[in-house]
């Protein structure tokens, strides 16, 4: 499901809650990261709602997609010590 779910209820919400449809997305988007450490799961809440906003604002998941993965990357090779 990963990020693909959030943005399909952001844009299937947006027609009957328009903007608040963004923080709609953000629930399940923070629900999906229990599991993950601690301080990911508290920041998802306000992750998903970036990525929601990013959604909303080019009406279309493909850059908050690429945001995802770019962060989600970026984390995993800091966390792996291999920048340096």
């Amino acid at each position: 499901m990963g990020v693909f779910f959030p943005r399909l209820v952001d844009f299937g919400f947006a027609r009957k809650f328009g903007v608040e449809a963004i923080w709609l997305q953000a629930v399940p988007f923070a629900l999906a990261h229990i599991g993950k450490p601690e301080i990911e799961t508290l920041s998802t809440i306000f992750g998903g709602f970036a990525f929601g906003w990013l959604a909303w604002r080019t009406k279309s998941f493909i850059y908050p997609l690429l945001l995802h993965w770019f962060v989600s990357s970026f984390t995993i090779i800091v966390a792996a010590g291999l920048p340096g």
